[in-house]
């Protein structure tokens, strides 16, 4: 909801804001209670590429993505 409040409020200016899902990394967080063997492959790295990727690129017309870049319905 603060995505869609940020968006509203600032539209005129021309800013966007995006909520970004980044998906399950590997981190000590990300890993607690998983089982070895089935931890995630993606590490925050990557995750930080994809979203500094999307906020250089060209401005999106959805509000909220996964970490692939698929958009995600309200």
């Amino acid at each position: 909801m603060a995505t869609k409040m940020m968006h509203n409020d600032f539209a005129e200016q021309g800013v966007k804001f995006y909520a970004i899902h980044p998906g399950w990394m590997l981190t000590p967080q990300g890993c607690a209670g998983a089982e070895e063997g089935t931890w995630p492959e993606q590490h925050p790295d990557d995750s930080a590429r994809v979203l500094v990727d999307m906020a250089e690129g060209e401005p999106r017309e959805g509000l909220y993505y996964d970490i692939e870049g698929k958009e995600w319905q309200w």
